[in-house]
């Protein structure tokens, strides 16, 4: 059995740039990933809703890439994303107002359509009750 070999201090500083160039090598695959996966996901998409999907879907993917030192430090991205947050916060109100306005007309319009109903079963129930009390 060997004994295991400890790096110099030339050998560990070599390495150093190796990994970040590993690294950095890996960001950019993975970038170029996204990248192609977003224009295919935008190019496909046929409505305003289906390219916010493909845009959101892309953003939440590169986000945590994001978070490079240099990225996170930048008050130009911080700035942004900030804005961004503020103005998809105000899109999400917007949406659920719009879809529980919608809701709400939906169901109104089933319980107007069911006491017509129901309205239409009184009377015909009434009409009934009266013709065969007449016999």
């Amino acid at each position: 059995m060997t004994a295991p070999t400890t790096a110099t201090a030339t050998e560990r500083a070599a390495a150093g740039p190796v990994s970040r160039a590993r690294i950095a090598h890996t960001i950019l695959r993975r970038v170029e990933t996204q990248r192609a996966q977003f224009l295919t996901a935008y190019g496909r998409a046929t409505t305003p809703i289906d390219r916010a999907t493909a845009a959101l879907a892309a953003v939440r993917a590169a986000l945590p890439a994001a978070v490079t030192r240099p990225l996170a430090e930048s008050t130009e991205i911080r700035r942004r994303l900030e804005q961004i947050t503020d103005d998809l916060t105000d899109l999400l109100g917007e949406l659920h107002t719009a879809q529980e306005r919608a809701a709400e007309t939906a169901i109104r319009a089933k319980q107007r359509t069911a006491a017509r109903s129901q309205a239409r079963r009184e009377q015909r129930h009434a009409a009934a009750t009266a013709a065969g009390g007449e016999s």
